[in-house]
């Protein structure tokens, strides 16, 4: 086990293209942490803005701190680089646009020493560019059965980031990100949890994402491309090839989350790219049965589950025109009542 002293190492690997305007305050988030055994990993997805230079100038300024410098091949390529050369015990990916709390790693060094987990879940915060996110500290903990945290993550839409999560480095043994993919934290999410053997989860919101135009997850919020539902056959095959005990949950979550994100849709300035609508119907005809035999959606919702095979644009503009009357039906529209 690589320790300094008697501390575990934590690996934190961050990806960096074109982030000069906020790179420093977030590595400074990061060598000021609390859990000082650290080793830290900037990774210069080929950045051509003031970038590189700052990221030697750290590498200068901390021995803890490592820099890769190589050309642009997007995320997964870049988080791929840093795990090949990480060294610590754990890993945790931090994008170079956000902000960690001091105690980010040793609370969930906490949770995994007091669980046995080699995977940690904590919460992200979201904040803008003119805030300061709100972090809380960790409260509670719980180890859950892996099949049981991803069927939460994939019903509620909320955890896929792999950013926020606490990783023994062994669990990449055998799982890497998918290189250039689109999605590839959605695309990575089922894998982390098939090769974990502990998983646990902590009420710390102690991740700090901002919300900015422009950033990764932006543009996967504002352009809907048809290579997520690649993604999601992706996925549900290979809950089903795994055997995963609630591969039918599994299934279901994905086609819901289908038709959140278009929902979506009628946001402002949310567009969909093409080919998206001819991959979106694919997809939904052949797993729409999931959503008409659950118990756990109204009719409503399964008729326009019905209606946006036929016609997605339909079914965005349903959900637009009910978001300007300001309706309470749209909200509530999924969930059966009583």
């Amino acid at each position: 086990m690589a320790e300094t002293g008697m501390a575990p190492v934590v690996s934190v690997i961050i990806p960096v293209f074109q982030a000069e305007a906020y790179l420093d305050e977030c590595v400074r988030s990061v060598v000021e942490q609390s859990h000082h055994a650290l080793d830290i990993i900037l990774v210069d997805d080929g950045s051509t803005d003031g970038s590189p230079r700052l990221c030697d100038a750290w590498a200068l300024r901390d021995a803890r701190v490592r820099v890769i410098h190589q050309p642009n091949e997007g995320l997964s390529v870049a988080r791929n680089s840093g795990l090949r050369l990480a060294t610590g015990d754990f890993v945790t990916f931090v994008d170079a646009d956000d902000l960690v709390a001091p105690d980010y790693v040793a609370e969930l060094m906490e949770v995994a020493r007091s669980t046995g987990a080699d995977l940690v879940l904590a919460n992200l915060v979201a904040f803008d560019d003119d805030q300061r996110p709100h972090f809380s500290p960790s409260r509670a903990m719980r180890r859950v059965p892996a099949e049981d945290a991803l069927v939460d993550i994939v019903r509620t839409g909320v955890g896929f980031a792999s950013c926020g999560k606490l990783i023994a480095r062994h669990v990449f043994d055998v799982v890497r990100f998918e290189p250039r993919a689109d999605f590839e934290d959605l695309q990575i999410l089922p894998r982390l949890f098939a090769a974990a053997s502990v998983v646990a989860t902590s009420d710390a919101a102690n991740y700090g994402y901002r919300q900015r135009a422009g950033s990764l997850m932006d543009g996967h919020r504002q352009v809907l491309r048809p290579s997520m539902f690649e993604i999601l056959s992706s996925n549900i095959a290979f809950a089903q090839w795994s055997a995963h005990a609630r591969a039918g949950e599994v299934t279901a979550g994905y086609v819901m989350f289908a038709l959140r994100i278009l929902e979506g849709q009628g946001r402002a300035g949310v567009v969909r790219a093409p080919g998206y609508d001819g991959a979106y119907r694919r997809f939904m005809a052949r797993h729409i049965r999931v959503v008409l035999t659950s118990a756990d959606v109204s009719v409503a919702y399964r008729a326009a589950a019905l209606v946006s095979i036929v016609s997605p644009a339909a079914f965005v503009r349903g959900f637009r025109w009910a978001a300007r009357l300001k309706s309470t039906v749209a909200p509530n529209l999924r969930r059966r009542s009583g």
